[in-house]
């Protein structure tokens, strides 16, 4: 079964892999090492789906950020 993983998009992009379906968990091999993701949180039937959802986690990311970037410019030395 074909499926899109979106768990690296913001380090690796999302990416197509091989691999079976056991419950809610999508296992497959990526460069010969098994790995084990959550079907529809990390893992996705379509692209699109995983592009949506790597959208959404760098834009978390970059309100993340912001408010680390908030706290430093209020941020006082005595």
């Amino acid at each position: 079964m074909k499926a899109y993983i979106s768990k690296y998009a913001l380090t690796a992009d999302v990416y197509e892999v091989e691999g079976r379906l056991d419950g809610l968990v999508f296992r497959y091999q990526r460069k010969g090492i098994e790995a084990a993701l959550l079907w529809c949180v990390e893992v996705h039937a379509t692209k699109e789906q995983a592009v949506s959802m790597a959208d959404r986690r760098r834009d978390d990311r970059i309100k993340s950020l912001e408010k680390q970037i908030h706290k430093l410019k209020m941020l006082e030395f005595k």
